[in-house]
């Protein structure tokens, strides 16, 4: 209740979700019927798996659970995605049919293939990565260490945050 009468308060043109888990999946049906467009951004699989991770396939519980949030979400106006593959995840599994999607990838400072080409800078000046989250090799962290270190990057990665393979990446 506190949503919808805070959009009816505000009165936006607009209402822009990401990942939301936390405060409750209520939020895309609240939107709807106040009529204000909704942009949903996905990041993950978190509306498939509750984990937002893919590990040995999927459980029978999960098929529950994408239909809860199918029926929750429906289709907000427009879905944004980082990759194709994430969108064409959601497509397959019959989400957000009538929404406009796009693909919009992760901003980046400066251009990727000077990090996995031939070069190792970007005008004279390092590169700086900052790592937020559980220090866990499904999240990614072991292989972006690996990737800096086997092509030799000239990067700075700062890492922040704790988990089961915190001693691996000290070493």
């Amino acid at each position: 209740w506190g949503v919808s009468r805070l959009i009816r308060s505000i009165k936006p043109d607009v209402v822009m979700t990401h990942n939301l888990k936390g405060l409750g999946y209520i939020i895309p049906r609240v939107i709807r019927k106040t009529k204000v467009k909704h942009i949903h951004t996905v990041h993950d699989i978190q509306l498939s798996a509750p984990s937002g991770l893919i590990r040995h396939g999927f459980s029978p519980s999960h098929g529950l659970y994408e239909k809860v949030c199918k029926k929750l979400f429906q289709s907000p106006d427009v879905i944004i995605s980082p990759s194709k593959w994430l969108l064409d995840f959601y497509d397959q599994r019959g989400f957000f049919e009538h929404s406009k999607k796009v693909v919009m990838p992760n901003p980046v400072p400066f251009k990727i293939n000077t990090l996995v080409g031939h070069e190792n800078h970007v005008d004279e000046a390092e590169p700086k990565f900052l790592y937020l989250g559980n220090i866990e090799e499904y999240k990614g962290i072991l292989w972006l260490i690996n990737t800096i270190k086997k092509n030799d990057l000239r990067v700075r990665l700062t890492i922040v945050g704790g988990g089961t393979d915190f001693e691996k990446i000290k070493k």
